[in-house]
Order: C-alpha cells, then sequence, then structure tokens
C-alpha cells in the first residue's frame, strides 16, 4: 500500500449559523464577505484562494511524504505534489438538513487529484455517493449515503499541535496577534474601502468586549475545532504517468482508502488546515 501523505492551507468563503447556506454576504453568522470583496461561494480550495484576505496564511495543500507501508520513500516523485479538490467541492448541510450535527458536513463532489507540474503525474479518483449511482445527487442520496462521506466533530485540536501550524501558544493569543496586526494596518492604510473592511474584522475580534478575547467565544473556539472524514474513495480514476515514474504499480481497480481532518478555522481570514492520507494499493507482482 502506497501512503500518500498531505498538509496545507485551504480556503472556505462561507456564511455561518444561524445564517442560510446561500446567504451570500454574512447577516447574522460570524463570517462576513467584507467592502470590495465578491459574494460568499462555499467552495472548499485547497489552491488559487479569491479575494485573499491580509494576514491569511499561504493557500495551499501539497503531497509532503509518502511511503510504502512502514517505508518512507526518499525523494518519490510524488513528494512535493499539488494535492487538490477539484470541480468546486463544498459543505453541504444546509443548517442540519442534510446531516443533524455539526461538523458532520459532507463534501461534494469529492474528486481528488495529485499533479506534479515538472514531472508529468495527475493522478485522479472520484467518490460516489451510489457506486452503483455515479450521476446521484446530495438530494437522492441516504442520510447514511451523506455521513459516509460527512466528517465528525471533536475532539479539539491539541495545543501543541496548534502550535506546530499556527507558532501560537493558543487561539486566544493567536487573536490578540491579528487584532494587533489589523489595527496597525488601519493607521496605514489610505484606501476607504480597504480600510473599512479592516474596521469590521477589528470589530469582529473586539466582539463582545473590547478589552477581553472570550475563550468560549466561537469565533476563538473555533480555531481549535476539528473534523474528521475517513472513507475509501470508490469511484472512476485517471493516472498520467509520462515518463512512468510510478511505474504502472497504482491499482485502480480497488478503493483508495483517505483519511483527513480539518482544523484551525480562522474566521477571520476565511481559511483552514488540512492534513491526511490517500491510501493507493500497488498492483502484486505476478
Amino acid at each position: 500500500m502506497l501512503f500518500v501523505n498531505f498538509a496545507g492551507y485551504f480556503q472556505t468563503r462561507l456564511p455561518t449559523d444561524p445564517d442560510p447556506t446561500d446567504e451570500p454576504r454574512g447577516v447574522s453568522g460570524y463570517t462576513f464577505a467584507l467592502a470590495g470583496e465578491p459574494n460568499f461561494d462555499r467552495i472548499i480550495r485547497l489552491h488559487e484562494p479569491v479575494a485573499l484576505r491580509k494576514f491569511a496564511p499561504e493557500i495551499g495543500v501539497f503531497v509532503t511524504s509518502v511511503a510504502n507501508g512502514n517505508n518512507i520513500i526518499e525523494n518519490h516523485p510524488l513528494v512535493g505534489a499539488k494535492f487538490d479538490f477539484i470541480k468546486e467541492p463544498k459543505f453541504w448541510m444546509l443548517n442540519y438538513i442534510l446531516t443533524q450535527n455539526a461538523g458532520t458536513e459532507a463534501i461534494s463532489p469529492f474528486i481528488v487529484q495529485i499533479t506534479t507540474a515538472d514531472k508529468g503525474i495527475c493522478i485522479t479518483r472520484e467518490d460516489y455517493l451510489d457506486p452503483d449511482k455515479p450521476d446521484m445527487s446530495l438530494y437522492d442520496a441516504t442520510l447514511e449515503q451523506m455521513e459516509r462521506r460527512g466528517g465528525a466533530l471533536g475532539p479539539l485540536l491539541d495545543l501543541g499541535t496548534f502550535r506546530e501550524i499556527t507558532q501560537c501558544e493558543n487561539p486566544k493569543q493567536f487573536r490578540l496577534r491579528r487584532l494587533e496586526q489589523l489595527q496597525e494596518a488601519t493607521k496605514k492604510s489610505k484606501d476607504p474601502i480597504e480600510k473599512a473592511g479592516l474596521e469590521t474584522r477589528i470589530a469582529q475580534i473586539e466582539w463582545p468586549n473590547a478589552n477581553n478575547i472570550d475563550w468560549e467565544n466561537r469565533r476563538t473556539k473555533s480555531l481549535l475545532f476539528v473534523e474528521r472524514r475517513n472513507f475509501a474513495i470508490n469511484g472512476a480514476s485517471t493516472i498520467e504517468d509520462k515518463d512512468q515514474l510510478l511505474s504502472g504499480d497504482l491499482d485502480q481497480s480497488l478503493d483508495w482508502p483517505i483519511e483527513f481532518w480539518n482544523g484551525v478555522w480562522d474566521c477571520d481570514t476565511l481559511t483552514g488546515y488540512m492534513r491526511g492520507t490517500l491510501q493507493i494499493p500497488l498492483k502484486l507482482n505476478t
């Protein structure tokens, strides 16, 4: 079995409860489209972010290492490859209509793609809600089919991992650092539209008390929220490998298990962090 490990930051510009799923700007939740920004579109972008905000992390999810069983393969051609979810995937819950618990949203469509710009490799695999009905939409799926691809919320991200990713001691320090950055940027800004957006962001960090960033405020606590997903990708696949660097070893006849989590949700920049493993079966030598 080939274990393809991946990690990095993603962007998703989406409204938050109690706003409806199709709210374009944000009204009653805790995320808002700022002055000068396009409407929310809810797309999960692992690359090529839209209207990325000042002080957001660099967006990009990449293959960090590859192993065959327990053996790390040094200089494997997929190390450093772009890891992506393609065809504009979104989180789907519809305010607890499709799934019933926080963090259980299904991602749809779910199509993994791994590409190397310089080695001519492109691996794509799609997951079907129902393998017998590849075109089935979420609106026709059963709760069980949606939950299979959905997440599970919790436990909270441990502080050690949070510190490794953010270089901050805890979520409160993270938010205080951001507040200082925004305040300084506001002082320097000469653009009235940019300044209005920065002031909105400051107001959201200071809410409800400018003198106390409350740990229990979900704007802060959500930095430790974690959604975990674990299922086997079961649909159509394609492998392009013009120089045969993968030696034709990947087995497309079997499902490809994937396990990953997303967390470090920063409602100020509308970004999060993702880490996981895609398992690709290898063909048996004959």
